[in-house]
């Protein structure tokens, strides 16, 4: 029986997925910017048997039955034309793109694995070949140099690091602010933020997009709790603090975010890319080179504030959670800066307005700092 087995992927949206070993001799020929020829074998032999077979008509049956294809379903190349091509060789057809994801400096690509309405049993027989055969074989592994010209790369950013409130830059709270002073281990500052960078000429860059933060508040004396009274947001102990144990008490507030900071990176976007590559899998990794230095500006909006207050009262442990606006400000705007070094970002988020509206509540600002995964 021969091993040959034929994938053709046509673009990012190519609607045909053709399942191949991964274990596998192959032979990649580039067509275009977005097309490949991608013959996996089981043998360099094999690939040397290709002769025999009439890969113009393949490609133009191929063709055809992609434009009359409307839903998942296999197809034999015998069905197709006659014994030209290999008679067990499965052809899936599906509407879609391959599987590609990236979570900051990772990129996984994935081939003709998409799993369709009618894709049963087959799906079984598959991961149990692929399961069994992952263990046996080595990555092939190479590295290259990616130079950065003149385009725009999205990269799936994390934010995490530890977030506060203070008077001013220059103004820090004083020991008679001791109902609102946070807690630092704990105040925690999260973000989700999915960030293009555009080169804009030589070392020039600019970094743009959107995303969804969180301000973790904790308080350093866990016998206040945050409440929302008629006219301000009050920190306040609860009338039966003597009653009740406090282990915890804060407020956090989740804002919809959009930024622009203008970057100066000194190797002008150069990445050094490490990939691991099996069958149809592909694992990328990159780590930016050099230096680089940004500062610009943040807009967000708040989506809502809740505050939480744990204590242990008879033995019990509770939690009182109330959702309010508790007079933060709808709108925070600020400064943001950024450092990196090779795979290495840091950031510093300054709010230039207050974190409550005025009159409502204490004149804080609140700022951020941390690691960017």
């Amino acid at each position: 029986m021969n091993k040959i087995k034929i994938a053709v992927l046509i673009g990012a949206f190519s609607p045909l997925i053709c399942w191949a070993n991964p274990i596998a001799d192959s032979l990649i020929i580039e067509l275009g910017d977005n097309t490949k020829l991608i013959i996996y074998a089981e043998s360099k032999e094999d690939l040397m048997d290709l002769d025999r077979f009439d890969l113009n008509q393949l490609i133009n049956d191929v063709n055809k039955s992609i434009s009359e294809a409307q839903e998942v379903k296999r197809i034999k190349w015998e069905d197709l034309k006659g014994g030209k091509y290999l008679k067990d060789t499965v052809v899936l057809y599906e509407t879609g793109e391959d599987i590609k994801i990236r979570l900051g400096n990772i990129k996984i690509e994935l081939d003709g694995l998409k799993k369709g309405k009618e894709f049963d049993e087959q799906w079984d027989v598959i991961a149990d070949e692929w399961e069994e055969q992952w263990e046996n074989v080595d990555f092939n592994r190479y590295t290259y140099k990616e130079e950065r010209d003149k385009k725009t790369i999205n990269n799936f950013n994390i934010d995490l690091g530890i977030n506060g409130w203070t008077k001013g830059i220059l103004n820090n709270l004083s020991s008679q602010n001791q109902d609102y002073v946070l807690k630092p281990w704990g105040s925690w500052y999260v973000g989700f933020n999915t960030i293009n960078k555009s080169q804009i000429v030589g070392p020039l860059f600019l970094e743009w997009g959107a995303g969804i933060s969180w301000y973790n508040w904790k308080l350093q004396d866990p016998s206040y709790q945050v409440v929302q009274g008629a006219a301000e947001v009050g920190f306040v102990m609860p009338t039966n603090i003597n009653d009740i144990d406090p282990i915890k008490s804060k407020l956090v507030a989740n804002y919809l975010n959009i930024s622009m900071v203008p970057l100066i990176d000194f190797s002008k976007g150069q990445r050094n890319v490490n990939v691991n590559e099996k069958g149809s899998l592909k694992v990328y990794r990159s780590r930016e080179e050099g230096i680089r230095i940004g500062i610009g500006g943040y807009l967000g909006y708040r989506l809502y504030g809740r505050s939480k207050f744990v204590y242990k009262e008879g033995g019990s442990r509770n939690k009182d959670k109330n959702n309010n606006n508790f007079y933060l400000n709808n709108v925070r705007y600020g400064v943001r800066a950024q450092f990196g070094w090779r795979g290495i970002d840091l950031f510093f988020n300054y709010d230039l307005n207050n974190v409550f509206s005025t009159g409502n509540g204490p004149d804080l600002h609140g700022y951020s700092f941390g690691i960017t995964l």
